[in-house]
């Protein structure tokens, strides 16, 4: 619209020799044809950021596997013994390390 209206007016501003109104009018040309490079620009912009987040989203489908991150969980509670039989071989070491004798009794 405003690109019109600058066309009109630089027309307007030679047909009649007003100089001050063809600059008026390049100037509300100018100005549009900015603002339409800046909305492209814009546009553009938000389809590469939503295409990017599809992307991801795909991605943590994928990750989660086939059931939806179950196997995850499964695998998780898999790995909780031997981080408890590290603990355990940990705390061992630590005692035989103290040389306390009571304690090494005890516990075999």
């Amino acid at each position: 619209m405003d690109k019109a209206v600058g066309s009109a007016k630089k027309a307007y501003g030679a047909l009649t020799g007003d100089e001050a109104l063809k600059a008026e009018g390049r100037a509300e040309q100018r100005k549009a044809e900015a603002e339409a490079r800046q909305g492209e620009k814009t546009r553009r912009a938000e389809e590469q950021t939503r295409r990017a987040e599809k992307k991801r989203d795909r991605q943590r489908l994928k990750d989660k596997g086939p059931v939806g991150g179950v196997a995850d969980a499964a695998r998780h509670q898999e790995r909780q013994p031997a981080a408890a039989d590290h603990r355990q071989q940990r705390d061992q070491r630590q005692v035989e390390a103290s040389g306390d004798k009571e304690v090494q009794q005890v516990r075999q």
